[in-house]
């Protein structure tokens, strides 16, 4: 009889580590998005699911790809971005009068496709590993001759660097980066994103132009109550109505929030933009804010044009609240809501985006954008 227990004891335990294994060996459907600026390539447990359609070699590449696979976890997410540059001087636009250090940044994120939930998000999280900088001396950018007078470094792609056995543990954390900073533009609006999900790069977008990436998920994250941020009436994309801007009435969209941080005793909120190269003559200016409103109820979840909570503050034109985009140059322009969640209440009247974010600075609990688009015909 005791024999008999023993060996039913061993079929169950057999049983479970069997149905264990085929759990663990199931094959999941997987979405994923990626942006980069340039180019990019994404790996799986060391297959490749996406590449970049267009080439490095291509100038003023800003692609978004999104993709569908299969896979088992656990996920080895490895990922590799590059700018793009002529030569190995690390500069583009050699011998015209453009002639530059190019800048670069990458988002990507994975979701189950059953079940919609997030897998993997870039973040600062992830591993980094440089494996291209140039130039070293970046005094180089007006030579003549750059090709020769610009110094570089240059690493082999570690082996194996994509497979689940590689230890990734001397490589450093990277940096996250703002929309403003990474400039994004042609279809970086098309996808939306998880707030989870952030720009990086290593911690020079300039001067580092193969970057590699890596993480581990070992199943969906945990769904949490994000700090964010939305508006109403957006063209599709998160393009601006006409009316929002200079060319019609200039109303602001309207805002609203969820899930403000507990202990929050007021928000602020602003809208700045990327500005372009100063015109001859001009100065440099140092605010870019088209709105700032501080001292918002930290109860309040929404906002419009009427601007009926809190304080206005100067916009970088001197008024008060909401002036809206008037970009003079052509092409698509970025502007971003900035919603600040403190722990205390700001003082001073009329305070400047600049005052503004320097009294925040040091009562900051949580921050929700919102990049919306617009292009003057």
């Amino acid at each position: 009889m005791k024999l008999l227990k023993f060996v039913l004891i061993l079929a169950i335990l057999g049983s479970w580590a069997g149905n264990s294994a085929a759990t663990a060996a199931t094959t999941t459907s997987f979405s994923a998005d990626i942006w980069a600026d340039n180019w990019f390539a994404l790996y799986v447990n060391g297959v490749k699911v996406a590449q970049d359609p267009v080439p490095i070699t291509t100038t003023k590449s800003f692609n978004k790809v999104s993709v569908t696979f299969t896979a088992k976890y656990p996920l080895t997410i490895a990922l590799i971005g590059k700018d793009y540059v002529e030569n190995q001087s690390g500069l583009e636009y050699i011998g015209s009068s453009q002639q530059q250090i190019g800048d670069a940044g990458i988002i990507a994120q994975i979701h189950e496709k059953g079940s919609g939930k997030l897998v993997a998000a870039t973040s600062k999280a992830w591993k980094s590993y440089v494996t291209f900088r140039a130039p070293l001396n970046p005094e180089c950018v007006t030579s003549v001759s750059p090709l020769s007078d610009c110094k570089s470094s240059s690493k082999a792609l570690p082996t194996g660097w994509t497979l689940s056995t590689y230890k990734d543990s001397g490589w450093q954390a990277p940096a996250e980066y703002s929309e403003s900073a990474v400039g994004v533009k042609d279809g970086y609006s098309q996808v939306k994103w998880d707030p989870r999900a952030h720009l990086i790069w290593s911690s020079s977008l300039t001067l580092d132009n193969t970057v590699l990436f890596r993480t581990t998920a070992k199943s969906a994250m945990p769904t949490t109550s994000i700090f964010g941020l939305d508006a109403t009436g957006l063209l599709p994309g998160n393009r601006l109505n006409l009316a929002n801007t200079c060319d019609g009435s200039g109303t602001m969209p309207s805002l609203k929030w969820q899930n403000v941080p507990a202990g929050t005793k007021s928000l602020l909120l602003t809208m700045d933009t990327v500005p372009g190269p100063a015109r001859a003559g001009e100065t440099e200016p140092s605010d870019f804010n088209h709105l700032v409103q501080f001292n918002i109820g930290p109860t309040t979840q929404e906002i419009n044009n009427s601007l009926s909570s809190g304080s206005k503050g100067k916009n970088f034109k001197g008024s008060l609240g909401y002036t809206p985009p008037c970009s003079q140059g052509p092409g698509e322009k970025t502007y971003t809501f900035h919603l600040y969640a403190l722990s205390a209440q700001l003082t001073g009247q009329t305070l400047t985006g600049p005052e503004a974010l320097a009294q925040a600075k040091n009562h900051l609990l949580g921050e929700a954008t919102l990049s919306v688009f617009y292009s003057r015909t």
